[in-house]
Order: structure tokens, then C-alpha cells, then sequence
């Protein structure tokens, strides 16, 4: 079908990987007390482009001790989000060099502006195993118990950042109130998000405060000394 896609196709194919692609074969079937599909793609060679990323080692047991033993859904993946952003603007470049440079520009800028790097502040800070799961133990009801978690592996670089992160929102916060107080009854706040947080655990938890809006959420985020644990409510971190 390639060639019936023009030389850019051929261009596209090759900066993903896929023409070396041999075949790909998938089973599923019954096995003990669940259901099991298992793939294999087969390469020419070693996986490159796109398919690069899935070059990794495989899952064990034991890294999947972050998914409550009653999860009634979980999905667990090995991806390195580092390395996924670099090949992405490598393969950006291999398209069209000025807008990997704009890319390139865009990002330096908002790191100024942010005062930390998303790249080597942030993402670097992860680990490369990530769970999303929904415990109806901790409070999941459906999918509102919806948590994900990844590894940390540099707890003080990702704290320096959402540090920063929080005062650029709280400024913001305080400004919008500046602004919207005259409009406003005394001690009453305007309408928006504002970021709050509690004490648990002997860390700091937090969790956006939607006031105003009739959102049935309050999403929130905690660091600990090993992990980054996201949910959409407190009580799942708790």
C-alpha cells in the first residue's frame, strides 16, 4: 500500500519503523479463570522509530504491587516517558527540521516561564512503570476510583518543580481574587479552581477545589518518598 501513498508515505514509514515489519500474529482463549490474548509482532531487525518504544523489558509479578488485590480494573504498562518525548521530536525532525527547532523553542520557552524543565525536572523524575487502576475498596465506585501511580526516582527534583508549579497557581489564584473582589460579597471567594491541600501520612496532599462550577470531582495529587500517585478523589490516596 506504500507506494500507492507517494514518496512522503514511504518517508512516514520508515521514521516509524513499520517497513520493517515481517507479521504479526494474535491468539485468545480461556486460561484458568480468566481470558488471555497474547501478540507477536516479528521485526527484520531491531524495533526503531516509533516501534522503538516498545523496546523494553517486560513486566514481573512484583511490579504490579501498586494494583489493590480487588481492582475490578487495571491497566499496567512499562513506558519511559523521557525517552518517548526525544523520539517524538526526533521524529518530528525527520519530517520537517524548522518545526522540530519551533518545538525545541516553544518548550525552552515555557521552561523560563515555568522556572523548572518539564523534560528534566519532571519526566525525568518518573520511573517507567505506570498503573491505572479503579478499587472499589478505596472508594471506587464504577470509575470514580480511577487512580494511577508511576514510580519516582528522584523524589526531590519532582517536589522542587511542583513547588514551583503551585506558587505560579497560587498567584494566579490571588490575583483572580484581587480582580473579582469588588464584584464579590465580603468573604465570600470568586468562582474558579483553586488548588488546596491537607496533611496525611506526613505529607502534604493535593487536590483542586472547584468553586462555583458544578464539577463532581476533585482531582488530586501526592509525592511520596516512591511513588506519584494520582486520583480523582482524596479518598483513593488516602
Amino acid at each position: 500500500a506504500l507506494p500507492l501513498g507517494g514518496l512522503q508515505a514511504v518517508k512516514f514509514s520508515a521514521a516509524m519503523g513499520f517497513d520493517q515489519l515481517n507479521h504479526y500474529a494474535s491468539v485468545s482463549g480461556l486460561e484458568g479463570s480468566g481470558a488471555v490474548t497474547r501478540a507477536h509482532l516479528s521485526m527484520d531487525s531491531e524495533p526503531r522509530g516509533l516501534l522503538g518504544l516498545i523496546d523494553s523489558a517486560p513486566l514481573q509479578a512484583a511490579d504490579l504491587a501498586a494494583v489493590p488485590r480487588d481492582a475490578t480494573f487495571a491497566l499496567a504498562a512499562r513506558f519511559n516517558a523521557e525517552k518517548a518525548l526525544g523520539r517524538l521530536i526526533e521524529l518530528v525532525g525527520q519530517f520537517d527540521p524548522s518545526a522540530q527547532e519551533q518545538f525545541k523553542s516553544e518548550l525552552a520557552a515555557l521552561h523560563k516561564q515555568l522556572g523548572f524543565r518539564l523534560t528534566g525536572d519532571v519526566i525525568a523524575s518518573l520511573g517507567d512503570t505506570w498503573f491505572v487502576y479503579n478499587s472499589p475498596g478505596e472508594g471506587g465506585l464504577v470509575f470514580t476510583g480511577l487512580t494511577a501511580v508511576v514510580p519516582v526516582k528522584d523524589r526531590q527534583g519532582l517536589n522542587a518543580a511542583n513547588e514551583k508549579l503551585l506558587a505560579i497557581a497560587r498567584a494566579a489564584n490571588a490575583e483572580m481574587a484581587r480582580l473579582n473582589g469588588d464584584g464579590n460579597d465580603r468573604g465570600r471567594r470568586p468562582n474558579g479552581v483553586v488548588i488546596s491541600d491537607f496533611k496525611f501520612a506526613g505529607n502534604t496532599v493535593h487536590f483542586l477545589n472547584f468553586i462555583g462550577d458544578e464539577v463532581p470531582f476533585a482531582p488530586d495529587w501526592w509525592i511520596t518518598d516512591r511513588e506519584l500517585i494520582v486520583s480523582l478523589f482524596p479518598k483513593m490516596i488516602k
